[in-house]
């Protein structure tokens, strides 16, 4: 028979392996979801589909979190929208403004709303198999 302390031993094991089991799959789905909005970034310069890029992983006491997306200041303007002054001589690509509003890719967003799901199953898959 187990004792007490034998119970708690299993249990903080298992936990640790459960907490290990969910930084990888978030480090690996994270790398992949980059990659995903990678391919579909549009590309001028490749500056920005380069600056897409995953931080580190968080643990909090409820949740993990990880930031994915681009430092790039424009960024934000491609994946969101942006709006244009209307008439006004753009001498970088060489035309004046046609449209005012011009919409987002939403290239970041859709992607991390796939990747969740796709996270949530791996990491659910992982601990039935492993623990």
């Amino acid at each position: 028979m187990n004792s007490f302390e034998d119970l708690i031993a299993e249990a903080q094991k298992a936990a640790e392996k459960i907490d290990n089991i969910i930084s990888d799959e978030m480090e690996i789905k994270a790398t992949e979801c980059v990659a995903s909005i990678q391919a579909i970034t549009p590309v001028k310069t490749g500056i920005l589909r380069r600056s897409m890029t995953h931080g580190k992983i968080i643990k909090m006491p409820n949740s993990w979190t990880i930031k994915i997306g681009s430092s790039i200041e424009y960024a934000q303007a491609v994946e969101d929208g942006h709006k244009q002054e209307v008439g006004r001589y753009v001498p970088a690509i060489g035309k004046k403004l046609v449209k005012e509003f011009v919409p987002g890719k939403h290239m970041i967003r859709d992607n991390v709303d796939i990747y969740q799901d796709i996270l949530t199953s791996s990491i659910n898959e992982r601990i039935e198999r492993e623990v």
